[in-house]
This record gives structure tokens, C-alpha cells and sequence, in this order.
């Protein structure tokens, strides 16, 4: 009996000592998970932290590198300068054959849209051209037989166009062109036209040559011996431009009689539109003077300011010019 009672004992004993461990177990478990947790986050927060500051720093460095930004202002200006430009098209479907009453609407907004046209026109030409007392002439398109010069291609060349043939057009807008300046030491031959036609010859005549009343017969028969082939240049300098006028001629003898003639008569006075509205000075001397240059001679007349009144002729070609300076560039080409 006593031994059965000390094994019920010892039992109870063993029994309870399992209990408080299996109790206790779990318990060092939990503790353990939270111990690797710790462990896990102290690890990965770094980690993380580092990827991060790394894409950061790519995205700082391919930014100022590449410059993204730019590209795409640039696409968004193309984007509002092509919707500003895209031009509106309507399209009309109309019968194949109107009735008369359709075709009566139709002449009446036809004609009415052309008033409209023709006031639109007219107040425009109004605000743009300030009117003068003497009636503007009207030019017809050019008729000669249009050719370009063969020494026209040693030079730079420029267009320069203009929509109406109107003087005061034609010398606001060449007052214009000359405002900007050019290389010094640079000839340019422009090539004048209206519409992209050649602007007439008599038109470039009434600008630039213009003779006392007293040659009026002389100037007749001088124009029936121009062919009507042309060119005009401007010589530029650092602070001045000089034109330069060359006109081809069919009978060298009349030509040059006449140019003799408005060299004594006035040629001081009315060529002065080759200084394009400068002040060139007084005369140096109230007379022309022959000068030669290679195989050219000319006639020059000399003003205070620098500023020069030549002609002269070269085998079937007059020449006006404005400076001394261009005749040594230009005239070893014409040939």
C-alpha cells in the first residue's frame, strides 16, 4: 500500500511538472517569432531604404542628364502652333442641277460676297497707302522677254517680293528690306517681282530714273532701246548700302547720247534716288569725270559724304551705281 501511494505521488508529480512545461513551451515560441521579427525589420527597413534613395538619385541624374522636361514643351508649342494654323475647310454639297430658283440664291450671294471683297479691299489699301493727289499708274505684267544675266550667278541672290505694283508699296517695303543689315563687303542681287512675276521695266524706271521735263523726248527714245531685261544689286558696307543698276541695250550710240545729255542737264539732281532718302552732301565738284577701271570707263560725279553718281556703259550693258567700291567686284563678271 505505501509503495502504490508513492507511485500515485511520483505520477502526480511528473504529471503537473509536464503541464508547467508545455505551458511554458509556446511561450518561448512567441518569443522567438517576435525576436526573427525584429531581426527582420531592422534588416529590411535599410534595405528598402536604399533601393529607394537609389531610384531616387537614377531619376535626379536622367533628368538633369536628359532633360525630359524640354522635349516636351517643345511638343506641347508644335501642338498650339499647329492648331493655330490648321486652316478651317468647308465643304458645300451641292445638286448636280440646281434649280432655277437655287441658281438665282446663288448669283445674288455670289455678287454680294464680292462687294464685300471689293470693300474689304478697298479699306485696307486705304489704311495701308496714304493717297496722293496724282493718280498712282497702273503697270501691266511684265511683256519682254525675261533673262538672267549670266554674271548674275558669281553673286548671292535674294527674292523680293511684292503684292501690288504701287510705288509707295514698292519703297516701304524696300525700305524695309534695307533696314536689315548684311555682311560688310557683301553684294546681293535681288530679284525684283510682284506676285512671283518680274516687276515691269518701266515701273523700275519711274522709281529710280527720273529726268527733267526738257529730256522728255530723249527719255522715249533711250526706253525703246532697253530690252527690258534688268538687274539690281546692293553693295553693303558696315554702316551704308549702295544700289547698282544694270539695264541691257539693243543701240549703244543713242543710249549713250542721251546719257550724255542728262549728265549736263541734271543727272546731280535726279539720280539721287540711288541714296535711297541719305542726305549724300554738296558737290565736290559741279562737274563728271571719266574714270577707267580694267577695260570699263565711267563717268563720275563726287558728293561731300562718300556718296558717288556713276554710269557708263559696258558692251550691250548700262550701268548705274551709287559707290566706286562695287564696279571692282561686279565688273570683272560682266562680260
Amino acid at each position: 500500500m505505501p509503495e502504490e501511494k508513492s507511485k500515485k505521488i511520483s505520477y502526480r508529480i511528473l504529471s503537473a511538472e509536464s503541464l508547467l512545461e508545455g505551458k511554458e513551451s509556446p511561450r518561448k515560441e512567441e518569443k522567438e517569432k517576435e525576436e526573427t521579427k525584429t531581426k527582420l525589420t531592422k534588416l529590411i527597413i535599410p534595405s528598402y531604404v536604399f533601393i529607394f534613395g537609389g531610384l531616387l538619385l537614377i531619376i535626379i541624374i536622367f533628368i538633369l542628364v536628359f532633360r525630359p522636361y524640354q522635349k516636351i514643351s517643345k511638343l506641347i508649342k508644335k501642338e498650339e502652333k499647329t492648331n493655330q494654323t490648321q486652316p478651317v475647310v468647308i465643304f458645300f454639297i451641292l445638286p448636280k442641277k440646281p434649280t432655277t430658283s437655287q441658281e438665282k440664291i446663288l448669283t445674288t450671294t455670289k455678287e454680294k460676297s464680292q462687294d464685300i471683297k471689293e470693300i474689304i479691299a478697298t479699306k485696307t489699301e486705304e489704311k495701308e497707302i496714304t493717297t496722293s493727289s496724282t493718280p498712282t499708274p497702273f503697270y501691266q505684267t511684265y511683256t519682254y522677254p525675261t533673262k538672267e544675266f549670266p554674271f548674275v550667278k558669281y553673286f548671292p541672290n535674294q527674292k523680293f517680293n511684292i503684292s501690288e505694283m504701287i510705288m509707295e508699296r514698292f519703297e516701304k517695303e524696300l525700305n524695309s528690306l534695307l533696314s536689315k543689315q548684311q555682311a560688310s563687303g557683301s553684294l546681293i542681287y535681288y530679284d525684283l517681282v510682284s506676285n512671283d512675276k518680274k516687276i515691269p521695266l518701266d515701273f523700275i524706271l519711274d522709281y529710280f530714273l527720273k529726268p527733267t521735263k526738257t529730256l522728255e523726248k530723249d527719255f522715249e527714245k533711250f526706253k525703246e532701246e532697253l530690252t527690258g531685261n534688268y538687274a539690281f544689286f546692293v553693295y553693303y558696307t558696315y554702316t551704308r548700302k549702295f544700289p547698282f543698276l544694270v539695264f541691257e541695250i539693243n543701240d549703244v550710240d543713242i543710249v549713250k547720247d542721251f546719257n550724255q545729255k542728262w549728265e549736263k542737264e541734271s543727272m546731280a539732281k535726279d539720280l539721287k534716288t540711288l541714296f535711297l532718302n541719305f542726305d549724300p552732301g554738296k558737290l565736290i565738284k559741279n562737274k563728271f569725270t571719266t574714270q577707267n577701271l580694267y577695260d570699263f570707263s565711267y563717268q563720275v560725279i563726287y558728293f561731300e559724304n562718300n556718296y558717288e553718281i556713276i554710269w557708263g556703259i559696258k558692251n550691250n550693258y548700262l550701268i548705274y551705281s551709287s559707290s566706286e567700291e562695287i564696279l571692282e567686284k561686279i565688273i570683272p563678271y560682266i562680260r
